[in-house]
């Protein structure tokens, strides 16, 4: 397919640098997490070099690899891959350095916090403010020969598409990734690739491989980046290195239901419902990936005739 580009376009398929902070001297959390801020709204990413101390480091993958070892738990997902999910309960340390991180706190409550008003409540007006809430925990290992994926956003998860944009305003990204070095990754070994700037295109347009760049990482460093922005697994072509990675993804809080049905209604209740009504409850994945139980839909917990087979 051929797409024509405006002008408009044109000026925003160009290269732009991928930016970074150091958290080293990790102090003045509030200058981090601005200067992150700062060059997010530009490149749609943010590298963070020395995030997390080597100490935390060790102590996670000390954590996980139980995980890593176990192929009922690790599970394939995709040729050279393998993953899990739910890492806040395979690692307190996790938990709270990583999920909890104060930078990446900071961050995703500037993009993803969003206030609703002033509306009017009879003859008086209000407004509420929404935090954002956390979405998924991965853990990947890529190993020699691992394939690489292709170029996508993160946020046709939730269906949001924009038009072009030529400077960043608030309210445009509906969920913020963070993406945490377990071990060195290089452009050999498969580091995820990044279009900077491709979260102010317009979302009819394709990615340009020419534009990417390797996010070259050593273990602690992360990168921040926005749904918008156009990423991707690389492909690792060593023939002795690993790279192992966790992947925490946050949305904005409106993305949930009203009612927590998991919560309201027993396991039984649930079961006597047919499948059908099962799946309005909530007990299905929502296309492409939403809502998934260890990569698989929730429903084959509560009905046999759903399919416990992995969806990706």
């Amino acid at each position: 397919m051929t797409v024509t580009l405006n002008q408009q376009d044109s000026d925003l398929k160009k290269k732009v640098p991928l930016l970074e902070v150091d958290a080293r001297n990790g102090s003045d959390v509030a200058k981090i997490v601005a200067t992150a801020i700062a060059n997010m709204k530009v490149a749609g990413g943010c590298v963070v070099r020395n995030l997390l101390l080597p100490d935390t480091v060790n102590q996670i993958v000390e954590d996980l690899q139980p995980y890593l070892d176990d192929p009922d738990t690790f599970l394939k997902f995709r040729p050279g891959t393998t993953s899990a999910t739910g890492l806040a309960a395979k690692s307190i340390t996790f938990c709270h350095e990583v999920i909890g991180n104060a930078v990446w706190q900071g961050v995703i409550d500037y993009f993803l916090s969003c206030t609703y008003g002033p509306y009017w409540m009879g003859n008086e007006q209000h407004s509420h403010t929404g935090k954002p809430q956390l979405s998924s925990t991965t853990t990947f290992k890529v190993g020699p020969g691992g394939e690489g994926q292709m170029l996508h956003r993160d946020d046709i998860l939730h269906y949001n598409w924009r038009g072009g944009s030529s400077e960043y305003e608030l309210g445009r990204d509906v969920m913020c990734v963070l993406f945490v070095a377990l071990s060195k990754t290089t452009e050999e070994n498969g580091a995820t690739r990044v279009i900077p700037g491709s979260h102010l295109w317009d979302y009819s347009l394709p990615p340009t491989e020419d534009l990417a760049v390797h996010v070259e990482l050593a273990p602690g460093d992360a990168f921040i980046s926005l749904g918008g922005l156009f990423h991707a697994g690389s492909a690792n072509t060593t023939t002795n290195e690993d790279r192992l990675i966790a992947v925490v993804s946050g949305i904005r809080t409106e993305l949930r239901q009203e009612e927590n049905a998991y919560l309201t209604y027993t396991k039984e209740e649930i079961e006597r419902l047919p499948l059908h009504l099962q799946r309005f409850f909530g007990y299905t994945t929502g296309e492409p990936l939403l809502g998934h139980v260890n990569m698989r839909d929730p429903g084959h917990v509560y009905n046999s005739a759903v399919s416990s087979e992995r969806l990706i």
